[in-house]
């Protein structure tokens, strides 16, 4: 009897430590299962930028002073259109800074843009930039 009920307690305990995830706990950063699309856009249309990257901070809602990002990405583009995607985030802060030139108006252009993960959106951040 005494076997049998160690041996279910052991089965019970090795299931759950496979099966049973860890619940975000609302910091930003790597290691969840949310990712996030960026849309870097100057004037509402991503054309004829290029060379365009994405820096994010990890749990935050502003630059950091150091200017010490923690992660970055070169955009895509795709029929026109500049993306950078981010997986595996944990929910909580993130703040993100984006470079590149417009070729439309022959200048460097920045912008940034605060988000918060809460819940799955799969629609995109848009970045506003400019000169």
């Amino acid at each position: 009897m005494k076997t049998g009920s160690l041996l279910l307690l052991f089965i019970m305990f090795t299931t759950c430590a496979f099966v049973c995830k860890k619940p975000d706990d609302g910091i930003g950063g790597r290691g969840g299962s949310w990712d996030i699309t960026l849309k870097p856009r100057l004037n509402s249309t991503s054309q004829g930028l290029t060379g365009c990257k994405v820096f994010i901070k990890y749990n935050a809602t502003a630059a950091p002073a150091n200017n010490a990002y923690d992660d970055s990405l070169n955009c895509t583009v795709i029929d026109t259109t500049c993306y950078a995607r981010f997986s595996g985030l944990k929910k909580g802060d993130y703040f993100f800074y984006c470079t590149g030139y417009s070729t439309t108006i022959a200048k460097a252009v920045k912008g940034t843009a605060q988000y918060r993960i809460t819940t799955y959106d799969n629609g995109g951040l848009l970045i506003p930039l400019s000169e």
